[in-house]
C-alpha cells in the first residue's frame, strides 16, 4: 500500500459515492490516494457505484495496485506504538505546515509535543538527529483507538469498527475483507493486475530448445590462446547435425541409466578437488562471490579462503604470489591458488554476504558477532558484537533513501540461532557498535521473529525483508522493521498439530497459546520471548515489545528445570546446556523443534528474476510465493535440493545425488548434469562464472551458458589438445598375503624379510595382508567394543598390530633400499592390512579412508571379516583390502556370503547407497563401484573337492592342473557367486594349505586337511572410458585417438608363495602387477578451460 493523507475533510468521512467516479478519481489522483479512498468507502460501509465509458476509460492511466497480504497477524507501526509505549501524533489538520526543505535543520520538539524522529522512529534513540537530516520512512497518523482488542485464542481477528470522522487508517493495519472489498472495487473500474506467471507445463517437462551444433572449422590453438592475454573468439558454427538434447538422451531405450550421469560435457574448472588430507584441511561449507573474486569459508582458522580473479584465470599473479605468500593454502598442489585470512575471533565463520557497492565483506560468526572485510585488499575493518546468544546465521543489507537529501542509508540485517531478528540503522555504512543504535525486532505479539532464523532475503522492489525459521516464514517492513504478517500454511500447520503435545509437555508450568493471535497477559499466560535470564539479546538497545515479568519468570524456569534435567549442566559443559537452552526455546516460542516436522525444515531462500520468492525444504518440497507473500506454486522434487542460487535469469540448484539442474524464468528445467560426484552444499556466481562446492570439498566452476546453451565445440577444442594435460604414469604393486598363525616375535624378524624380499624390489606399493595375529575370545571380545565405540583405535591397531606394521616398514626398506612410507592400515581383531608407498609417490598419495566388516561370532565377531583400505593415486581410486572367510571343506555358501556382505556393507565415511542400473545380478556399495582399481588378498578357505590322498598326490606330483578343476573359488567365480569380474593369475605355486608346522609336509594329523589354495590375490579394474576424463562423458573417446579404455590398467606379472618359510600352518603368497595410470595435469586442464570459456564469452 501506498502512504499518504485521505482526501476527506476534517470532521468527515468521505467515500467514493460523496465524490467523483473512481475513474474520474483515477485521472487525477495517485494511487495511494485511491487505495486509501477505497479503503475509507470499506470502513463506512458503502459500495461505490460507478459508471464506465469509453472516454473514462481512455482518459485512465493504468493502475497497479500493491496487493494485500490477508494473513493473521498483519499489524502496521500503530499498534507496535501503542504496544511500546511512543506517543500517537495528533490528529491532522486541514492546513498542515509546510514540509522543510533538504537544507532545513531539524530540532526536537517539546516533552508536551510530537517528535517526528524520536517518537516515530525507534532507531534514532542514540543518534543526535540535531544536525542529522531528515528520512523519509513511513508512519501511520492513527489516533488513540489505533490499536484493537483481540482474543488469545482462534487466531482470527475481529473486524475493525468503522473510521471515525476525521481519521486516517494506517495501510499497514490489518482490515479483514477489506482484500475482496478492493479487488471487486478494481474490477467494476476495469483495473486488472496482470499475473506474471504464464500456465506451467507438467512437472518433469523440458523445454526442447533448438541446440547449436558442432564446427568443424579448427579453433585457435593451445600455444596461440593460453599463451595470449585476449583469446580469439570461435567463428559461427553451422546449424547442422545438432547434438542430442537432455530428453532425447534419456528417453533413448539404447541409454543407459549411467549415461545421465554424463550429460552435456562442458568446459569446467576445477578450482579445488577432493583434499587428500581431510583431517588437515579446512572443511568449506559455504562459497559466496564478489565482483572478481570467490570467497569461502570456514578455512582452517575458521576465516576467509580467497580466490583471486575468480571471473578470470583463477591464478595469481606473481606480484599477489609474493604478496600473499605468508597465506598461501599449502593443501594439495593441483589446486588453484589461493590464500587463506586469518581468523580474528574465537568462532569460526557462519555467513558471509557480500556489499558490492562499497566494496565489503561481512561475516558472521559462531559467537554472534560481526566482522567486515574490504572486498578487494581483504583488510579487516570492523567487529562487533550482534547477538549475545546463539550464532549469526545470516546478514542482509538494505538501501533506504532519504528524499529529503536523496542520500542512500543501508540497514544491516542480522539473525541469529535463538530466533532474534535485528536491525542496525545506517550500518552498512557507518560501522556499528555493539549494542548501540540497534533494534531487536518481535512480532505483533511479542515474541522474537523465529524459533531459530536460518536464513533473511531482502525484496528491494517490495521493501520487505523475508525471515526463514526451522518451519516459518515472516515478512518485515524493510524500512521501519514494523512485522508485518506471517507467510505460509506450513507454519500453521506445524503449529496446530504440535499445540497438544506442548500443552501436555508443559503443564502446570506455562499454559500454550495460540500463534498467530495475542497472549492475555492478565490471565497469565505465556505472551513474550526469550527475555528471561539472557536479557534482551544484547542488553543495550531495544526491542519492539516489552515482555511481562511473569513470562520472564516462567521461562527463567524453565531454562533452570532443562540445566537441572542434564545433570549439572557446568559438568557437561556450556554446549550440553546450550543445547538444552535452545530446545526448550523451540518448545516454547511457537516453533516447532526440528526432529517434531514431518514436512522438512527450510533450507534456502532466493529471489528471482520475476521478483518472486523461491523457498526451499530439506525434503525436497519447493515453494513459490509473490514478493509479498502469496503462493503461486509448490511442487516437491524427486531428488532433494541441496543448495540453490539465482545466476542470471536463471536459478541453480545443487541436488543430493551430485547433479546440478537449472530452472529458466518460467520456472521449467532447461538444464540437468552430473557436477559432483557427491552432494553439493553450496552454489554462488561471480559475474558469468558459477561456482559449485560439494560435500568432499570439491570446487568446480562452469559457465552460466555451458549448460543452457550448450556447444559440443568448446568441449572438443579441449580434447583435442590432450597431450597437453593427459599423462601416463607406469606403477609396481607388491600384494602379498599369510596366515602366521600367531606367529613370535623372532619369528617374524626371521621370516618376514625373506617373503617381502621375493617380490617387492622394484616395488612402487606395497600392500600386505595378515590373518590370525592373534586370536582367542578377549581378542574378538576387544574388537567388537572397538569396532562400536573407537573405530579409529582399529586404524592404529594395538601393540601385536603395531609390531607387525613396523617390521613390515623395515622389511621394505632393507629389501629395497628406499624410504617408505605406511599411508594406512586396519585391524580387525586377527586381520590385519597394512599399504605402503615409496617416498616419490607420498604426495600424490592422500584420500585415505579406512573400514571393516566383522563376520566371525554372532556375526560381529573380528576373527573372521574383511577390512579395507581406500585411497587415491595421483586421482585415481584404488580400494585394497584383506579377508578371512569361513573355514571348514564344506562351508561354500558361508564363504560366498563373507564375500557378499563388505561388497555390500562396506562404507567409508562418506560411503553411498546401492546404484541404480547395475547390469550386475547383485548391487555393490559405492565403495567398490567407485574404485578404479580394487587388490584384494587373504585367506579365503576356498577348498579343493578330492579326496585327501588324492589331493597330496597331485601336490607332490606338481598336478596343479588336475587341482585346479576341483578347485572351490574357481568354479564359484564361473557362477558368478563370488569375486564378480575379479581376475587371478594361473596357479602354478604348489597349495598353500595346510603344513605341520615347521614343515613343508601336508597336514597328518587326525583330520587330514585336504591340500587347497586358501590364501589368494585377486584384483579388478573399472572399464568405463569415461572415467579417463570426468565431465567429458563419451566425447573423450570421440575426440581423442587412442584413449584407454580404464583410468586405470592392470597386468599380472609375477604370482608365487614362498614354500620354504615354514613358520607358519600357511605358506605366504604374493603377486607383482603392473599398473598404468591414466591422469589429468589440473594446472594444464584448468587454462584450456578458461581459454575456452573466454570465447564462449565472446
Amino acid at each position: 500500500f501506498g502512504t499518504g493523507a485521505g482526501s476527506g475533510q476534517q470532521g468527515q468521512s468521505p467515500t467514493l459515492s460523496q465524490h467523483q467516479t473512481p475513474a474520474a478519481e483515477a485521472s487525477k489522483k495517485p494511487e495511494s490516494d485511491i487505495m486509501l479512498s477505497l479503503l475509507d468507502g470499506f470502513m463506512s460501509g458503502e459500495t461505490a457505484k460507478t459508471t464506465s465509458n469509453a472516454g473514462a476509460a481512455a482518459s485512465r492511466p493504468t493502475l497497479t495496485p500493491a496487493p494485500v497480504v490477508p494473513l493473521a497477524g498483519l499489524s502496521g507501526l500503530t499498534q507496535v506504538q501503542a504496544k511500546v509505549g511512543l506517543p500517537s501524533p495528533p490528529p491532522a489538520t486541514p492546513n498542515p505546515p509546510p514540509v522543510a526543505s533538504k537544507t532545513t535543520a531539524v530540532t526536537r520538539t517539546s516533552s508536551a509535543g510530537f517528535d517526528l524522529l524520536s517518537d516515530v522512529n525507534p532507531f534514532l534513540a542514540d543518534v543526535d538527529v540535531e544536525t542529522m537530516p531528515m528520512q523519509a520512512m513511513p508512519m501511520t497518523t492513527g489516533g488513540n483507538n489505533s490499536t484493537m482488542d483481540v482474543p488469545s485464542q482462534g487466531g482470527v481477528l475481529p473486524s475493525p469498527p468503522p473510521a471515525a470522522a476525521g481519521e486516517n487508517v494506517s495501510s499497514l493495519d490489518l482490515i479483514p475483507g477489506f482484500d475482496d472489498f478492493v479487488t471487486g472495487q478494481l474490477k467494476k473500474v476495469e483495473i486488472e493486475e496482470k499475473p506474471k506467471i504464464q500456465e506451467q507445463k507438467p512437472k518433469g517437462t523440458l523445454d526442447k530448445a533448438p541446440r547449436k551444433t558442432i564446427e568443424d572449422d579448427p579453433l585457435p590453438s593451445y600455444e596461440s590462446v593460453v599463451g595470449s592475454s585476449s583469446p580469439a573468439a570461435p567463428q559461427a558454427a553451422p546449424e547442422t547435425n545438432a547434438p542430442p538434447a537432455y530428453e532425447d538422451v534419456a528417453d533413448s531405450q539404447q541409454t543407459s541409466k549411467a549415461d545421465l550421469d554424463y550429460l552435456w560435457p562442458m568446459p569446467f574448472i576445477r578450482a579445488r578437488l577432493m583434499p587428500q588430507d581431510r583431517g588437515n584441511t579446512a572443511d568449506l561449507s559455504k562459497l559466496v562471490g564478489t565482483s572478481h573474486n570467490l570467497l569461502a569459508t570456514p578455512n582452517v582458522y575458521g576465516g576467509l579462503r580467497v580466490w583471486k580473479h575468480a571471473d578470470g584465470t583463477l591464478d595469481l599473479t606473481p606480484e599477489e604470489m609474493r604478496s600473499y605468500s605468508s597465506y598461501l593454502v599449502k593443501e594439495d598442489g593441483d589446486a588453484s591458488p589461493a590464500f587463506d585470512i586469518p581468523n580474528r575471533l574465537n568462532g569460526g565463520i557462519v555467513c558471509m554476504t557480500v556489499d558490492n557497492e562499497s566494496s565489503k565483506v561481512w561475516a558472521g560468526h559462531s559467537t554472534g558477532e560481526v566482522t567486515c572485510w574490504d572486498s578487494v585488499s581483504f583488510k579487516f575493518l570492523h567487529v562487533f558484537k550482534a547477538h549475545r546468544n546463539g550464532q549469526v546465521n545470516d546478514i542482509v543489507l538494505t538501501s533506504v533513501k532519504n528524499f529529503h537529501d536523496d542520500r542512500v542509508y543501508k540497514d544491516l540485517w542480522t539473525g541469529s540461532s535463538r530466533g532474534s531478528l535485528r536491525i542496525w540503522k545506517n550500518g552498512g555504512t557507518v560501522f556499528p557498535q555493539s549494542g548501540q543504535n540497534s533494534v531487536e525486532l518481535r512480532r505483533s505479539d511479542g515474541e522474537r521473529a523465529h524459533g531459530r532464523i536460518t536464513a533473511l532475503l531482502h525484496v528491494p522492489s517490495a521493501n520487505v525483508i523475508w525471515s526463514c525459521g526451522i518451519h516459518s516464514l515472516a515478512l518485515w517492513d524493510a524500512t521501519s522493521g514494523a512485522f508485518i504478517c506471517s507467510v505460509g500454511e506450513l507454519e500453521k500447520k506445524t503449529l496446530n498439530a504440535l499445540e497438544k503435545s506442548y500443552d501436555s509437555a508443559w503443564s502446570g508450568t506455562l499454559q500454550r497459546r495460540s500463534s498467530l493471535g495475542f497472549a492475555d497477559q492478565s490471565s497469565g499466560e505465556y505472551g513474550s520471548d526469550w527475555d528471561s535470564d539472557f536479557g534482551n539479546d544484547m542488553g543495550s538497545g531495544r526491542s519492539l515489545h516489552s515482555s511481562s515479568r511473569k513470562a520472564k519468570e516462567q521461562v527463567g524456569s524453565l531454562t533452570k528445570r532443562a540445566t537441572k534435567l542434564l545433570g549439572k549442566g557446568i559438568k557437561l559443559g556450556k554446549r550440553a546446556v546450550a543445547k538444552s537452552v535452545d530446545t526448550v526455546y523451540n518448545a516454547t516460542s511457537g516453533v516447532a523443534a526440528p526432529e517434531a516436522a514431518s514436512s522438512g525444515e527450510t533450507l534456502a531462500i532466493i529471489l528471482d528474476a520475476n521478483d518472486n520468492v523461491w523457498v526451499v525444504y530439506n525434503h525436497g518440497t519447493v515453494e513459490i510465493y509473490s514478493k509479498t507473500g502469496k503462493i503461486i506454486k509448490t511442487w516437491k522434487e524427486a531428488k532433494i535440493i541441496t543448495c540453490i542460487c539465482r545466476v542470471k535469469s536463471y536459478i541453480w540448484a545443487g541436488l543430493a545425488n551430485g547433479q546440478i539442474s537449472i530452472w529458466d524464468s518460467k520456472y521449467e528445467v532447461c538444464a540437468v548434469w552430473r557436477g559432483h560426484q557427491n552432494q553439493l552444499q553450496s552454489i554462488c556466481s561471480v559475474s558469468s562464472r558459477v561456482y559449485t562446492l560439494s560435500t568432499d570439498g570439491c570446487i568446480n566452476g562452469w559457465h552460466y551458458k555451458c549448460p543452457i546453451d550448450w556447444n559440443e565445440k568448446y568441449a572438443s577444442w579441449i580434447l583435442k589438445q590432450s597431450d597437453k594435460f593427459l599423462n601416463k604414469i607406469q606403477l609396481t604393486v607388491f600384494a602379498g598375503t599369510w596366515n602366521v598363525n600367531q606367529m613370535k616375535l623372532g619369528d617374524i624378524r626371521n621370516s618376514l624379510p625373506r617373503w617381502i624380499e621375493s617380490g617387492s624390489k622394484n616395488a612402487d606399493i606395497a600392500i600386505i595382508g595378515l590373518e590370525e595375529i592373534e586370536m582367542g575370545s578377549r581378542t574378538v571380545a576387544e574388537s567388537i567394543v572397538k569396532e562400536t565405540f573407537a573405530q579409529s583405535l582399529q586404524e592404529r591397531g594395538n601393540l601385536t598390530a603395531q609390531t607387525w606394521l613396523q617390521e613390515i616398514l623395515v622389511s621394505l626398506t632393507k629389501a629395497t633400499n628406499q624410504q617408505w612410507h605406511r599411508i594406512g592400515s586396519r585391524q580387525l581383531s586377527g586381520i590385519l592390512l597394512g599399504v605402503y608407498v615409496r617416498e616419490h609417490l607420498k604426495k600424490a598419495t592422500g584420500e585415505v579412508e579406512t573400514c571393516s566388516v566383522a563376520r566371525g561370532v554372532m556375526g560381529v565377531g573380528g576373527n573372521k571379516g574383511t577390512v579395507g583400505v581406500s585411497l587415491s593415486i595421483y586421482r585415481r581410486k584404488f580400494l585394497f583390502l584383506c579377508s578371512h572367510f569361513a573355514a571348514h571343506q564344506n562351508a561354500v555358501d558361508k564363504r560366498n556370503e563373507d564375500y557378499m556382505a563388505p561388497v555390500r556393507e562396506m562404507k567409508l565415511l562418506n560411503g553411498g547407497s546401492a546404484r541404480e542400473g547395475d547390469d550386475r545380478s547383485y548391487q555393490e556399495g559405492a565403495l567398490f563401484d567407485d574404485a578404479h582399481l580394487i587388490v584384494w588378498v587373504g585367506d579365503f578357505n576356498y577348498r579343493v573337492d578330492m579326496p585327501y590322498t588324492q589331493a597330496c598326490e597331485a601336490a607332490y606330483n606338481k598336478n596343479y592342473r588336475l587341482l585346479q578343476e576341483n578347485d572351490q573359488l574357481l568354479k564359484q567365480m564361473a557362477k558368478r557367486k563370488t569375486f564378480v569380474g575379479f581376475k587371478e593369475g594361473v596357479l602354478n605355486f604348489p597349495p598353500t594349505y595346510k603344513f605341520d608346522k615347521k614343515t613343508s609336509t601336508y597336514d597328518t594329523s587326525e583330520k587330514q586337511r585336504i591340500p587347497a589354495w586358501c590364501d589368494r590375490v585377486l584384483y579388478r579394474t573399472k572399464k568405463d572410458s569415461r572415467l579417463v576424463l570426468p565431465g567429458y562423458g563419451s566425447l573423450g573417446k570421440k575426440y581423442i585417438n587412442g584413449l584407454p579404455e580404464e583410468p586405470v590398467n592392470c597386468c599380472l606379472q609375477t604370482y608365487n608363495s614362498c614354500h620354504d618359510i615354514v613358520d607358519s600352518d600357511h605358506k605366504p603368497v604374493y603377486a607383482v602387477l603392473n599398473v598404468g595410470l591414466c591422469c589429468v595435469n589440473e594446472v594444464h586442464h584448468r587454462k584450456l578451460s578458461v581459454a575456452a570459456m573466454g570465447m564462449l564469452e565472446k
